[in-house]
């Protein structure tokens, strides 16, 4: 299995959108309308939507017993599957439905919804392409093409998308959750405090993420992190962070706020600027906003706030009234004053350059008709990659902030991992492991944001493909990602962490989803190996 390339998929979307012709999915009357379903949701599809998976599985089994022939039970348990993280069981499912009602759009959404789940985007897209030219009306088929658009970067399509799908089925909890998610940001506020005060079957684990939310949403300021920099093209030097060791285990950068310079560890597995209490103490910093958030770790949720800074410079780039987060209890940063996420550099092509212990901030190109400054711009938009300046660029998917590179042992199946330059580092998934042997017991203690992980084991010396890149063979740390995999909704097999990338030269253009991997073995540089 193959990623697809930016180009097919470009295709793919814009077939799809000619074939079905989904902007007259809106109304129930003329040549190509569509019915609205009106019904309220079943006590299965409630289930679901409360994440009561276990419970949902009950019921859809006992239903299918009942009456085999109903592809609307059937679905249902692809989805209690799905959401139970028995994606084997899952995908036999949506196979055993196209079984039985071959070539129906609900089937071939079941089997999208699989793929999906299973890491397999390719295959995910396609069976939502034929889903929806099966039935351009089913607003599960244009659900399940919104995720894999969005995957990709497609967040105008995915926006178009899933307004025709919440059109169809507007009593559709999950098709709602993410017409809400997907809206210009200027709108989701109003849309998202409306649900969440509404009637609705959002889990309990999940009501204080909705409300977190809901508070960042509120707590936005127009034009907030605006950047007052000029410059085309900075390069700042990357400083090592040492810890308790002589070589260095870290980079980052020197931040000034408010005039006061801090070091922050650069880290593409962290989203934004989060500071520690006691940086945010001696900045004179208040709280604005408390939350709960989460990391890699086994000891549950840490405790945070938002506030405000009023100047925020890095090298020559400045950011004017920003929003940064405060860990409270921070555990293993406390040889650094926080993190800072490179997806803060939005508007910028960020090259990550570890060979010479730099990083280089260009302007990107703008897109056609772009107004300039327009940091603001919550306006939906499709990757922009024909520009001259990222040519040799190569399309990746993203989720939230999380870069996720495609890689495979030595040709076997291929999988995502997320680039993490805050990893200490890079680690597989037991069952991508085992492709290349039996895994062996280690003692190393692997910490994140929710402290230490229970159980790590290690891979047999193998060859890892990552993008376009051939590594050479090396053991790698093996992590259960179950966690990982559920909070995404997509297979995710592990983190390529600091002692992988920082023998490289790495281009992130988070607008477009694009990355850019250069190696050369001449100025390999392996500040620690592990």
């Amino acid at each position: 299995m193959r990623p697809l390339t930016l180009a097919a998929l470009s295709a793919s979307l814009f077939l799809f959108t000619v074939g079905i012709n989904v902007s007259r999915a809106q109304t129930s009357s003329g040549p190509h309308s569509c019915p609205i379903v009106q019904t309220p949701p079943t006590a299965g599809e409630d289930l679901i939507a409360q994440k009561n998976y276990k419970d949902a599985e009950t019921l859809y089994r006992a239903a299918i017993a009942k009456n085999p022939q109903d592809p609307e039970t059937h679905f249902g348990l692809t989805r209690a599957l799905i959401g139970l993280d028995q994606v084997t069981a899952a995908i036999a499912e949506a196979d055993e439905m196209q079984t039985k009602f071959p070539g129906t759009a609900l089937a071939l959404t079941a089997q999208s919804e699989a793929a999906y789940r299973a890491g397999r985007p390719d295959d995910a897209q396609q069976f939502a392409l034929k889903a929806a030219r099966a039935n351009g009306c089913e607003g599960r088929a244009l659900l399940a093409f919104t995720n894999v658009a969005e995957l990709w970067g497609f967040y105008a399509r995915s926006w178009n998308y899933i307004q025709h799908a919440h059109a169809v089925r507007p009593n559709d909890e999950l098709i709602r959750r993410e017409w809400i998610w997907l809206m210009p940001r200027s709108q989701r506020a109003a849309a998202l405090e409306q649900y969440i005060q509404g009637s609705n079957h959002i889990a309990d684990d999940d009501r204080k993420g909705y409300n977190n939310a809901l508070d960042h949403l509120k707590a936005h300021r127009a034009g907030e992190c605006h950047i007052s920099s000029t410059t085309p093209s900075v390069t700042v030097p990357m400083q090592p962070i040492y810890g308790d060791h002589t070589s260095p285990e870290a980079f980052g950068l020197d931040v000034t706020y408010n005039g006061k310079r801090r070091r922050m560890q650069i880290d593409t597995g962290a989203s934004g600027i989060t500071l520690t209490a006691s940086a945010a103490h001696s900045l004179g910093l208040v709280p604005e906003i408390h939350r709960k958030v989460g990391g890699v770790g086994d000891e549950g949720d840490a405790s945070s706030y938002l506030t405000h800074v009023k100047s925020i410079k890095i090298g020559d780039v400045e950011f004017s009234d920003c929003m940064v987060e405060v860990l409270e209890k921070h555990g293993r940063l406390d040889d650094i004053d926080g993190l800072i996420g490179m997806d803060v550099f939005n508007q910028w092509l960020v090259t990550l350059d570890y060979q010479n212990i730099q990083l280089h901030l260009d302007r990107l190109p703008p897109r056609p008709g772009q107004k300039p400054n327009d940091e603001d711009d919550d306006t939906p938009h499709d990757p922009y990659t024909t520009a001259p300046e990222l040519k040799d660029f190569s399309n990746t998917i993203r989720i939230g902030h999380q870069i996720m590179l495609p890689a495979e042992f030595e040709k076997k199946q291929t999988h995502f991992l997320i680039m993490d330059t805050g990893a200490s580092i890079t680690d597989v998934s037991p069952e991508m492991a085992r492709e290349v042997g039996k895994l062996s017991g280690s003692d190393i203690e692997v910490y994140g944001i929710s402290g230490k992980a229970k159980k790590v084991w290690e891979s047999k010396q193998a060859k890892l493909h990552v993008a376009n890149l051939m590594l050479p063979p090396d053991e790698y740390y093996v992590l259960d990602t179950t966690s990982l995999s559920h909070s995404n909704g997509f297979e995710t097999s592990g983190l390529f962490g600091l002692p992988t990338l920082q023998r490289l030269s790495i281009s992130i253009d988070y607008r477009d989803n694009l990355v850019r991997l250069k190696y050369d073995p001449k100025r390999d540089r392996q500040f620690f190996t592990r």
